[in-house]
């Protein structure tokens, strides 16, 4: 795996379906089984069915990896082509 940068704990983020909506790192977590497996921890800035302050986890990869569309899809006023490839978060500050 290619080296990457890690999110660091109070940066926000941003997904790429709504840039509305902010997350903060809490952190990055090591799985003590296997190091090499690392998730990031996050939590919601704004309220939904969860409440501020939610905090969520993916995995690392898929955390600062691409989301490539396998069909065209409409997401809000945004449309995306089958094939195309964003960032799935964004640092926003």
């Amino acid at each position: 795996m290619e080296s990457m940068v890690e999110p660091k704990p109070g940066e926000i983020y941003q997904h790429f379906k709504s840039p509305d909506k902010k997350y903060r790192i809490i952190c990055v977590a090591i799985d003590c089984e296997d190091p090499s497996r690392r998730t990031v921890r996050y939590a919601q800035l704004y309220a939904n069915e969860f409440p501020i302050g939610k905090e969520h986890s993916r995995s690392i990869d898929e955390f600062m990896g691409d989301k490539v569309f396998e069909e065209d899809t409409s997401i809000g006023s945004k449309l995306f082509k089958k094939g195309d490839r964003v960032k799935r978060f964004m640092l926003v500050g």
